[in-house]
């Protein structure tokens, strides 16, 4: 055997074994190659980018121009916070998290008494809050935004207003 037909043995089998390691073990396990996070946005879905570290004015104002303003902010924590106007955390509003869900449509029923001024921000997990007004919202994060080095600098978000009473 010559150098070459060695070489080209050794090019061959090394183009298989990258072949067959590159192959998807999804369908071996029951799963899909689909993104779990794929529920239907229902109809007045609002998506939204939160900054880590912001002041909560820099946040989400709900209930413009009304006396009941609320503002939907991450405070340096990567935490969710909703506050009034003057920055008073939990004061007439609040915030709960639901767990882990696929989706803003998988938050379907309210049946939370306990709520805080703010909740840990974790990407496919879903929460509802109410503003100064006792409108309700429910939340989902869909991902973290990163920068070059992995850390956070905020969330990608969705909310809508809510009636859970009509879920």
């Amino acid at each position: 055997m010559n150098i070459k037909n060695f070489w080209m043995i050794v090019v061959v089998g090394l183009v298989s074994l990258c072949t067959i390691s590159c192959g998807s073990d999804d369908e071996d396990k029951g799963g899909t190659n689909e993104n779990p996070i794929t529920a239907k946005d229902p109809e007045g879905t609002i998506i939204a980018n939160l900054t880590s570290g912001a002041k909560y004015r820099d946040g989400i104002l709900l209930r413009p121009n009304s006396e009941k303003m609320t503002y939907l902010y991450m405070d340096g924590s990567n935490n969710l916070t909703i506050c009034d106007y003057n920055g008073n955390v939990g004061l007439s509003c609040g915030i709960v998290c639901v767990g882990q869900v696929n989706g803003l449509s998988s938050i379907t029923s309210n049946s939370y008494k306990e709520y805080a001024g703010k909740s840990a921000a974790i990407p496919g997990y879903g929460y509802i809050f109410y503003d100064r007004g006792n409108q309700y919202y429910r939340l989902f994060v869909e991902n973290y935004i990163e920068n070059t080095t992995g850390g956070i600098m905020g969330a990608t978000i969705k909310y809508q207003q809510w009636n859970s009473n009509s879920q």
